[in-house]
């Protein structure tokens, strides 16, 4: 059986809540790659499917999700606040200390 990961399962919500089609999902996750400011808006022509939907499907996934979450990558500051839960320092570039 295979599990859905969170993103998946808010991706789907997000798409169900908007009335967005399954085949849909790629517009709506593609505007997570985009800054927010790139995202296109509603042309007014009563197209189906509506920019409109596409982006509240888009903002609905990045109130509940972490950025972690929709890239796969771990953020700096969790990295760097697990460095310092280990004791491992880490140099003025971020990266660990090579030791001596």
């Amino acid at each position: 059986m295979e599990t859905k990961s969170k993103l998946e399962r808010i991706t789907e919500e997000a798409c169900a809540r908007y009335g967005l089609r399954n085949d849909d999902r790629f517009l709506v996750r593609s505007l997570l790659r985009r800054p927010q400011n790139a995202w296109p808006a509603c042309c007014g022509s009563g197209c189906a499917t509506c920019m409109d939907d596409v982006v509240a499907a888009a903002m609905y996934i990045l109130e509940h999700t972490t950025e972690e979450e929709r890239t796969g990558k771990q953020s700096a500051s969790a990295s760097d606040s697990e460095r310092a839960a280990s004791g491992e320092k880490s140099g003025p570039s971020g990266l660990p200390q090579r030791r001596a």
